[in-house]
């Protein structure tokens, strides 16, 4: 277990071997990922709600859901072994690869805005809290799909280079307003947009929808 005592704890796993980890850890610092494996087998064990996790080479591989402050990072693979859940409460920016592993997990965004750097290979599907911004930057993609809240942001952020092709479905439930960005026209939305009668999207800036589905339920 690793805790804040009068200050603020960060903690940084290096060289090749694997750190098994299963106590209910609070730190307010930076938990990072380095080299090697990280077994995590409690929702905290990489710091709970007030750490950032950086997972910048090797593999944390998840026995329960997970619970971060900040999902950053450059490198490596967060992979699960059943249907887990990371929960991001504040936000971030990653280019670390969120996998399925043998399981089959999910990320919910509580608060904050999320940017994704790289292709995610999850298909649980992303879930945007109220207010909350999902972001894709470079080779920024996910899959399965995203289900939105009221006031909440989908974006292809300005002149990727290369563009963003992001391929999940988007749901916007019945009676919310989502707003989807993008800011040139080779940005594309390749998957469906699913909704309700009441359901509201917004579309500005410039890019393009490709899903052959079209809009089902609108």
């Amino acid at each position: 277990r690793l805790t804040n005592s009068t200050g603020t704890l960060g903690f940084d796993k290096v060289g090749t071997g694997t750190l098994t980890l299963s106590g209910n850890s609070s730190i307010g610092g930076t938990f990072s990922l380095d080299g090697g494996g990280i077994v995590a087998n409690h929702p905290n064990a990489a710091g709970g709600s007030t750490a950032t996790l950086a997972v910048n080479a090797g593999t944390m591989t998840l026995g329960t859901s997970l619970n971060v402050g900040y999902l950053n990072g450059n490198g490596g693979t967060i992979s699960g072994t059943g249907v887990n859940t990371v929960t991001v409460n504040y936000g971030g920016s990653t280019s670390t690869v969120l996998a399925n592993g043998s399981g089959t997990g999910d990320v919910f965004l509580a608060a904050g805005s999320l940017r994704y750097n790289v292709a995610e290979q999850y298909t649980g599907g992303t879930r945007l809290a109220s207010g909350t911004s999902l972001f894709f930057g470079n080779n920024g993609n996910v899959g399965g799909t995203v289900t939105a809240s009221n006031s909440t942001l989908v974006s292809l952020i300005t002149a990727n280079n290369p563009s963003s092709t992001v391929g999940a479905a988007m749901t916007t439930p019945p009676g919310a307003l989502v707003t989807f960005f993008g800011g040139v026209q080779a940005n594309t939305f390749s998957g469906a947009f699913n909704g309700a009668a009441d359901s509201t999207n917004v579309f500005t800036g410039t890019f393009s929808v490709s899903a052959t589905e079209g809009f089902s339920n609108y």
